[in-house]
């Protein structure tokens, strides 16, 4: 995520530069580049999520004859919740330097 928003950020200068001539904050641009940190890897979250219950799903039904401690893998939705909140946390943390950069 750091990565990417470091270049959003370097690919995007000019931008900032006509919105800073036109009244725009640094905390605005700051908070627009976290914004941007956060969505992403919320959206990247959710579809990790996504994905892993599939495949959760998939070795479920391809093991349901094998041994009984593989017979119903699943991912609790208590799991989930802290799994985006953790991502959601080092999002902000990822987006921070390059916000800071802009």
């Amino acid at each position: 995520v750091s990565n990417i928003m470091l270049v959003t950020v370097r690919e995007r200068t000019k931008e900032i530069g006509i919105r800073r001539a036109l009244g725009a904050t640094p905390s605005n641009i700051i908070g627009q580049v976290l914004t941007e940190s956060i969505v992403l890897t919320v959206l990247a979250g959710i579809g990790g999520i996504v994905l892993g219950v599939g495949l959760l799903s998939a070795i479920g039904v391809a093991l349901s004859q094998g041994d009984q401690f593989f017979k119903d893998p699943q991912i609790g939705f208590g799991m989930a919740v802290g799994s985006l909140t953790i991502l959601l946390v080092i999002g902000t943390f990822a987006g921070f330097i390059p916000a800071q950069r802009a």
